[in-house]
């Protein structure tokens, strides 16, 4: 049994996703196909390709060039329409110039099935104009800063007779005349060459370019296994078997060494170059592929794989769903082995760490993440090598505890759709629900593996198949370091790009994923919460808020112990009880309130921020329910409930008023009371509530009387409800109480509760979304949640034909905006309890669909599909940050669904009853009700 040893805190070096650089295409006109955009599309969002190669942009079909008189005519529709669409995913052109056009072809020689010219230009003059007019085009369409993300690469394979008709002093001059009419346009355009067959021609063509003054980019080249046996003839399954293990690995070394310190992309490679093999189809190439990249680290800057999908025409397309094609998809589209692979290797990190141990055909890597390190594993050899299952045993040292270890499969058993389709006797056409059937048999979904702590290391072992690959994943979400005591890992979800079997499981998850930013990014020296994870972020009152029931929550699922909770809980109420309260312009707050934001270090105002009813409103309610949750008799739990009440009754909302019904929304020393009020149904909610309940200053129950006179009742998308555009609005005041079954004097009008006010603006979301009357990008049924949040910029951009604004942060809301196509995941996460049934499979779209917009802290703050974002994915713009204010509610909501508690607690507390009382709440929990005074 091979055993593999890693210390988790080793030296490590760099993994770039290289492979991700570039994917291979065919023939460009297959580009304007909708059925090869689908497969661009799912293949650029699941696994991250940056650019997309293909032949031809220049042939016959494409109409270029052409000369229907004496005059030469240009035309670049097509050319254009393509890179129109690449440019609409947020990829970027590998951009092979060939073939020749026919007006300035020498000869008539052609290759493929579509009768490309590979003569060289009958005009090399006329060449280099047809190049600077197109790349002239290109440069005024995208602008100058798109195009130099763009690669050029001079011809293909003219090292190759069947390619190029031309001998290599032919190439030299048209590569001459290329690179400077490309550079005549912009000199930081980038070109290179000489895509080469074989590795063929490398240091001859940096030796032209040296001696000519030429200026060449980057080095490109092709390789495929059997180049080293091109000339016998025989079946590729025997040639293969012929060739040494790790040719291609051999090969990229040689090209390495021989382009210098020159950018290195090989623009095709694959298992092999048969149009037939019937290897490409299966987890060979799987395991071939995974161990052919992991070799090229560090050797290569891209490495394509020839090619993305099945829709491909070098030769006639062949109609049966299995062949034997290049493609990562099949016609279909239809994950083949292989692409289940790639999309194993686009969720791990980027460094490796050094293994211990070796076997015959087993090789491993260990890739190491943030808070998670992937073990990389293929079982290969040759076609009909000795190969077997091999168990593997792993011991792995210095790691935290793992909250979960867990093993995807790529082999015989796992991702292989051919199997199924053979089973089902392999129909030529198969039906839509056939090929339903074979793509949702053949998911590779990760599982539990069982592992061990013995004498401070994780261990585990499991088998490897022949020709399979496997990532095995460690958690470390938790932080826990280990503690040596034999122990088996039990947990079993996990927070990464693969399914999650339950709703439950997927919840836990989430809601542990979320509690890192309470865990990671409090103040070490005052317990204070930043208000996100920007750099130099000051402390909101709202992110303090946030974790006060947090941190109970996590207690009661098992994240951190009841006694560090309430010392967390107890520091951070100290802290406030004690700051400065004074009309002073640095202080931490005045008449009980608290400024917006705070000093990590001191507590003290910041950014001349404003004194916060909001916000204080809040951290009451967060410091009232961590009165009743620790209701034990000792030291620590009688000061939280000592302090939460002296911070209750030091809160002067009266003053607050400004003389006026309506509570006023802030003031600052040097300016005074806030001109706005708090009127219009809002989260003020808790804030009323609190105000009216207050037994030192109190608001009148008139008061709330004359904030329910602001409400609007609307109907948006056929829901009626008290509208309020931004979907936060709805639930934070609900995060704190539920409001099931009991309604004030409005709520008894209308007939309904706020609970169900709340699931209707839910509903309203998700219709608005799939109406999505301003044509964002991805809105629809399971894609929605607008609300306040950060966005990509104040700007306007001209998306497709039409001119659209987008926002910094901004209130977005529906149905009338301001709505600029940003989504929220954690605005739908917190109407979890409200309606489940849309909420569920929302977050796991979000999960699934938009692995740029959640990470292994939960979601990020927003994304924006319509926004196009440079190496972004499906997701377009995504904020980089996380916000205290939106990771609270997640966390108490997903608890609130589950069990009640936050709700439960709330509905003990004689403070929070009586000022639903006074509001005028009658029926479900409070009917009975009779507070005791404190």
């Amino acid at each position: 049994m091979p055993t593999y040893r890693l210390t988790y805190d080793s030296a490590a070096t760099p993994l770039p996703h290289f492979w991700e650089h570039t994917v291979g295409s065919g023939h460009a006109p297959l580009t304007l196909r909708a059925d090869w955009q689908r497969h661009m599309r799912r293949a650029h969002d699941e696994l991250g390709f940056q650019h997309v190669r293909f032949h031809g942009i220049l042939s016959k079909p494409m109409d270029t060039l052409t000369r229907p008189q004496e005059e030469m005519q240009y035309s670049f529709w097509d050319a254009i329409q393509i890179t129109d669409f690449i440019h609409s995913l947020g990829m970027h052109p590998f951009m092979e110039l060939s073939y020749m056009p026919e007006p300035l072809a020498s000869g008539d020689e052609t290759v493929f099935h579509y009768n490309s010219n590979i003569t060289p230009p009958n005009d090399y003059r006329e060449w280099a104009k047809l190049i600077r007019r197109l790349v002239r085009q290109w440069e005024e369409r995208y602008g100058a800063d798109e195009v130099r993300r763009w690669y050029f690469e001079v011809w293909n394979e003219p090292n190759f007779p069947q390619q190029w008709a031309g001998d290599q002093d032919d190439y030299f001059c048209l590569y001459r005349h290329t690179v400077e009419a490309i550079k005549g346009v912009d000199a930081a355009l980038r070109v290179g060459g000489p895509a080469s067959a074989k590795n063929g021609w490398i240091p001859d063509l940096l030796e032209f370019c040296e001696k000519n003054g030429l200026p060449i980019d980057f080095v490109s080249t092709h390789h495929y296994p059997e180049d080293v046996r091109a000339e016998v003839d025989e079946p590729i399954e025997e040639k293969l078997s012929k060739i040494e293990r790790g040719i291609l690995t051999k090969q990229t070394r040689q090209a390495r060494a021989e382009a210098g310190a020159k950018p290195l992309y090989y623009t095709e490679w694959n298992s092999s170059g048969d149009l037939t093999d019937e290897l490409h189809d299966q987890s060979y190439t799987a395991a071939f592929a995974v161990k052919t990249i992991m070799d090229a680290a560090g050797l290569v800057d891209g490495y394509a794989f020839w090619t993305l999908t099945d829709v491909f025409r070098e030769v006639p397309m062949r109609s049966t769903p299995f062949h034997g094609g290049f493609g990562l998809l099949n016609l279909h589209g239809i994950p083949k082995p292989v692409y289940h692979a790639y999309r194993l290797l686009h969720t791990v990190g980027t460094e490796t760490i050094p293994v211990e141990g070796e076997h015959e055909t087993v090789d491993v890597w260990a890739v190491r993440g943030e808070q998670r390190l992937d073990l990389v594993l293929t079982n290969h050899a040759m076609p009909r090598s000795d190969i077997r299952t091999e168990p593997v045993r792993w011991r792995v040292e210095g790691t935290p505890v793992p909250t979960q270890v867990r093993i995807a499969r790529v082999d015989e058993e796992h991702g292989n759709p051919r199997a199924l389709w053979v089973a089902m006797e392999s129909p030529e056409y198969p039906s839509r629900d056939q090929v339903g059937e074979i793509e949702a048999g053949s998911a590779v979904n990760d599982e539990p593996l069982a592992w061990t702590i013995q004498d401070g290391a994780v261990e585990f072992a499991f088998d490897m198949p022949p020709y399979s690959v496997a990532v095995v994943s460690l958690d470390f979400s938790n932080g826990a370091k280990p503690s040596g005591l034999g122990r088996t890992g039990e947990r079993t979800n996990h927070y990464g790009r693969r399914g999650i079997a339950s709703d439950s499981e997927f919840l836990d998850t989430l809601a542990r994923a979320t509690m890192i930013f309470f865990n990671k990014e409090r103040g070490e020296a005052t317990g204070l919460l930043p208000d996100s994870t920007k750099e130099d972020s000051s402390c909101s009152v709202m992110s303090v808020a946030m974790a006060l029931p947090v941190y109970i929550v996590a207690v009661e699922r098992d994240l951190l112990s009841r006694d560090v909770a309430a010392e967390r809980i107890r520091r951070l109420l100290r802290m406030f009880w004690h700051g400065e309260q004074s009309p002073h312009n640095v202080a931490m707050g005045y008449k009980g309130f608290f400024y917006h934001f705070l000093d990590m270090a001191n507590g003290l105002r910041v950014k001349a921020s404003e004194l916060t009813t909001i916000d204080t409103a809040f951290f009451i309610g967060g410091a009232l329910v961590a009165s009743m949750y620790f209701d034990r008799d000792t030291p620590v739990e009688r000061e939280i409930r000592d302090l939460a009440d002296q911070l209750y009754r030091r809160v002067d909302w009266e003053w607050a008023q400004n003389g006026g019904p309506l509570v006023t929304m802030g003031w600052k020393p040097e300016e005074g009371f806030d001109e706005f009020r708090w009127e219009g149904y809002s989260e003020a909610l808790l804030l009323y509530v609190l105000a009216l309940a207050s037994p030192t200053h109190p608001i009148k129950p008139e008061a709330y009387d004359a904030w329910l006179e602001t409400y609007e009742w609307k109907n948006v998308h056929g829901f009626e409800y008290v509208h309020a555009g931004p979907l936060f609005i709805h639930q934070f005041s609900q995060a704190w109480i539920d409001f099931r079954g009991i309604q004030d004097r409005y709520m008894r009008e209308k007939g309904i509760d706020y609970f169900e006010n709340t699931r209707r603006a839910t509903l309203a979301q998700q219709a608005y979304a799939i109406a999505n009357p301003n044509g964002f990008r991805d809105y629809g049924e399971f894609a929605w949640g607008i609300t306040a949040s950060s966005g990509p910029g104040n700007e306007y951009r001209m998306i497709g034909d039409q001119i659209r604004r987008f926002h910094e942060y901004e209130a977005r809301g529906i149905p009338d905006g301001p709505d600029d196509g940003t989504l929220s995941p954690w605005a739908a996460a917190a109407s979890l309890p409200f309606a489940p049934e849309i909420v569920l499979p929302t977050l796991r779209h979000f999960h699934d669909a938009y692995p740029e917009a959640t990470n292994l802290e939960g979601f990020l703050n927003s994304f924006n599909p319509t926004y196009p974002e440079n190496n972004a994915g499906r997701a377009g713009w995504v904020s980089p940050d996380y916000f205290g204010l939106d990771q609270g509610p997640v966390i108490m909501m997903i608890q609130n669904y589950e069990d009640g508690l936050i709700w439960r607690l709330m509905q003990r507390c004689p403070y929070i009853v009586q000022g639903l009382l006074k509001a005028g709440f009658t029926g479900g929990w409070l009917s009975g009700a009779n507070p005791v005074s404190k």
